[in-house]
């Protein structure tokens, strides 16, 4: 399963968040910063053959801060990290992976503030 190896390269990937990277939401009284990753799109290629062995996925990579400054450096890091990797994720071969888009959110009734990245990111099926 792909999303085991992004969970696995995002921990190890050094960044502020360490091992604070969860799947879909924030829970409830994690440590700050932290990462959240969700499938956008599933990214099935088709030939006319059928699928193809090669999937680009769109996944959402939220990186939260108790405040702007440690969300706008947690996004950093996640983005030099991710920016046109090649490699393994997991068991995974990844060919490439593109930021394609790149959004403050600040919440005004928490204070809390999160970056949110949109990666698609090329592998093997």
């Amino acid at each position: 399963m792909f999303d085991e190896g992004l969970y696995t390269f995002l921990v190890s990937a050094a960044t502020s968040a360490g091992n604070r990277v969860k799947p879909m939401r924030l829970p409830q009284g994690l440590r700050l910063p932290a990462i959240v990753y969700s499938e956008v799109s599933p990214g099935i290629e088709y030939t006319q053959g059928g699928e193809s062995s090669v999937k680009e996925p769109r996944y959402q990579l939220d990186c939260w801060g108790a405040d702007e400054l440690a969300s706008k450096t947690l996004a950093s890091e996640v983005v030099l990290a991710m920016s046109n990797y090649n490699g393994l994720m997991g068991s995974e071969q990844v060919f490439s992976a593109f930021i394609e888009g790149k959004m403050d959110d600040p919440d005004p009734d928490t204070g809390r503030c999160r970056v949110i990245i949109d990666v698609v990111i090329q592998h093997k099926r």
